[in-house]
């Protein structure tokens, strides 16, 4: 049997109310369960056979996703923050749904973005952006899917989703919601001179370059992770995806009405 880490960001009161009770539960059903402050998570990879519990919201797990990019242990949730998309379970309903869950339960496989950017790499589940630094006015940015040039464009930046991204940043600067089932890249301009630029979906297997010819940029993988831009960004998907316990995928539709995106 499988030892659950349960992880959780220390200011996170909600997350430290329910610990006790998740601990209970656990034991009371002969799991092995350990809890960890994000912040003072052990390298995933020197263990094994791990269940990851994280308890908060999207920001958690994205957090949590770059720590385990290597051990790529299942992750499974409880929302106590706010939106949760990828959230697994609810406050209301976690404590009747949790055991169930872990007894059986369906991996699915996440895609990722892999960002490559001189000798800066990274991962992104949701999204990588191309903005202008805090100095800097509007940037020009040149854009190239696989070996054809898409556009040249000036304005705020650029930013390129997956699926699972498409409801987030990328959904505030324009983007089109995209189903989980559908393998696709969303490109969004951020606040173009040209309004007439519309966010592009195109297939996950494309290589995105973006260039900035003009201007001072930076990098914000998940916004998190924040490098400054020195050299031409290759976007691509990862060669490796990231295992979720449960899925989205069949109950999509309520899911974007309950989470008020739609």
């Amino acid at each position: 049997m499988p030892t659950i880490w349960i992880i959780y960001k220390q200011e996170d009161t909600k997350a430290r109310d329910i610990l006790p009770q998740i601990h209970d539960l656990l034991e009371q059903n002969k799991y092995h369960a350990h809890t960890f402050c994000i912040d003072e998570l052990p390298i995933l990879e020197n263990y094994s056979r791990l269940i990851l519990l994280a308890l908060g919201g999207d920001g958690t797990i994205l957090s949590l996703v770059n720590h385990n990019r290597k051990a790529r242990f299942p992750i499974i949730s409880i929302n106590t923050g706010t939106l949760g998309f990828l959230t697994t379970f609810s406050l209301d309903s976690w404590y009747d749904s949790l055991i169930p869950r872990l007894r059986e339960y369906h991996i699915e496989d996440v895609p990722l973005l892999h960002i490559i950017s001189g000798l800066y790499s990274d991962i992104a589940l949701n999204e990588v952006s191309i903005t202008r630094s805090g100095i800097a006015r509007n940037i020009s940015i040149q854009v190239d899917i696989d070996t054809e040039h898409l556009y040249t464009f000036a304005g705020d930046g650029i930013l390129v989703a997956t699926q699972y991204g498409s409801s987030a940043y990328s959904r505030s600067v324009g983007g089109s919601l995209i189903h989980p089932a559908i393998q696709a890249f969303i490109i969004s301009p951020i606040v173009p001179l040209s309004p007439s630029l519309p966010a592009l979906v195109i297939p996950s297997t494309a290589k995105v370059s973006l260039s900035v010819l003009e201007g001072d940029a930076i990098i914000t993988c998940d916004g998190q992770r924040v490098v400054p831009l020195s050299s031409p960004i290759l976007i691509e998907q990862a060669p490796y995806t990231m295992p979720f316990i449960s899925s989205i995928k069949n109950t999509y539709y309520s899911h974007i009405q309950k989470k008020k995106i739609i």
